[in-house]
């Protein structure tokens, strides 16, 4: 079933780190949409697969935002890093997400300092699930191989990180606008009750930029998609033949193109190769306390909104709206959550007593990644820095 002829994408590049063309095509070649609820296998056309979902992203429906607070969380994943057991959906003192804009002066004295760890990239579990694509990534038992960060002023030792995704349009709003995507970092701090210390990044498409590192996080969870509906189709031909990955995987020599040397712009003796921080964009960020994004909306969060949104293809913006919009789960029933094309839950109005609050230029310079040096945007605060 694999595209055997399949030609490079428009406005993509033809380096070494895209040499394989995308085979986004393949998708329509398996499965087509019958309707918004409906996925029919052209194989077996006629043949409904209806989705189960007990909460979406409707703003109208009975499972929609509005409807969080009567979601059963007893299960909730994120129970295993936060103690506060209990459904947080109607409460409105600090519920995300927000639109973060400064009212209040810098809380902060340095930037996040990330650590890659030792886990490789094919350690990563990428996820396809009814509310985000995620990358899971593997847990250590010695802590200073973990994958891990440091936040200015919060944790007294390096939280762990636990996970990244994307939701798409982007959640927050910053200074008043909304992107096409937000790239969510969970770092978990277990000082009391426990806490998840969540980076932000917007994610902008609108210069039509090739991100590197995000194309292999693509690629990843295309094999995911690809995969599962190979297999759906399997259970109506037996005579078909396993999946086969389409990616290649990448070399030692590819891997550091991308991701860079082990200590670029790091201290050494982290071992692995890739770096989850080379997505940060810059030194400064703004921050607040506040929820997560989803049941049980946990009132146990503090964000940090990185003030310079991630420059991606709209070739990969469209490869991500896909992935989100026509999953498969192992059912093989439609299984996303979303509500036209969106997967984020709407700005909360919140009482938010702990005010946002941003920093800048004026209040350090960075530290730790010295390749950001003089590669801000013209205009951008930190601009000067390095010059």
């Amino acid at each position: 079933m694999h595209p055997r002829t399949i030609s490079t994408p428009p406005n993509e590049p033809t380096t070494s780190q895209t040499t394989t063309s995308d085979p986004t095509s393949y998708l329509s070649m398996l499965f087509s949409p019958s309707s918004d609820n409906v996925f029919i296998p052209d194989a077996v056309a006629g043949r409904m697969i209806m989705p189960a979902s007990y909460w979406d992203y409707n703003p109208s429906g009975q499972r929609g935002p509005k409807k969080w607070d009567d979601v059963n969380v007893k299960d909730s994943e994120y129970f295993k890093w936060l103690k506060r057991r209990k459904n947080q959906c109607d409460d409105d003192d600090n519920q995300s997400p927000i639109n973060v804009t400064p009212s209040s002066s810098c809380r902060d004295d340095h930037e996040v300092f990330g650590r890659r760890g030792d886990p490789n990239f094919d350690e990563i579990d990428f996820q396809i699930l009814g509310h985000s694509l995620r990358a899971n990534f593997k847990q250590t038992k010695i802590y200073r191989d973990a994958l891990r960060a440091d936040f200015s002023n919060l944790t007294a030792q390096k939280a762990r990180t636990l996970y990244a995704e994307i939701k798409m349009p982007s959640e927050h709003y910053l200074f008043g606008r909304q992107y096409t995507g937000e790239f969510q970092i969970a770092h978990h701090w277990s000082k009391g009750k426990g806490r998840l210390v969540i980076i932000a990044i917007m994610i902008d498409d609108s210069e039509n930029k090739h991100h590197p590192q995000l194309e292999e996080f693509i690629r990843e969870w295309e094999e995911n998609a690809w995969e599962r509906r190979h297999n759906c189709l399997r259970r109506f031909d037996a005579k078909m033949s396993p999946y086969k990955r389409y990616w290649p995987i990448r070399s030692k020599s590819e891997m550091k193109e991308i991701w860079g040397t082990i200590d670029s712009g790091y201290k050494k003796g982290d071992k692995a190769d890739w770096n989850l921080y080379a997505f940060l964009t810059t030194a400064w960020h703004c921050g607040y306390d506040g929820s997560l994004t989803v049941p049980p909306c946990t009132e146990r969060v503090r964000w940090r909104v990185l003030d310079l949104p991630m420059q991606i293809s709209q070739k990969q913006s469209s490869r991500l709206k896909s992935l989100l919009l026509e999953q498969l789960d192992e059912d093989c029933k439609k299984s996303t959550k979303a509500y036209k094309d969106g997967v984020n839950r709407p700005l909360q109005d919140s009482k938010n007593n702990f005010v946002p609050w941003c920093c800048d230029s004026g209040d350090w310079d960075p530290k730790y990644r010295k390749e950001w040096k003089g590669k801000f945007p013209r205009g951008y605060h930190g601009y000067k820095y390095g010059k």
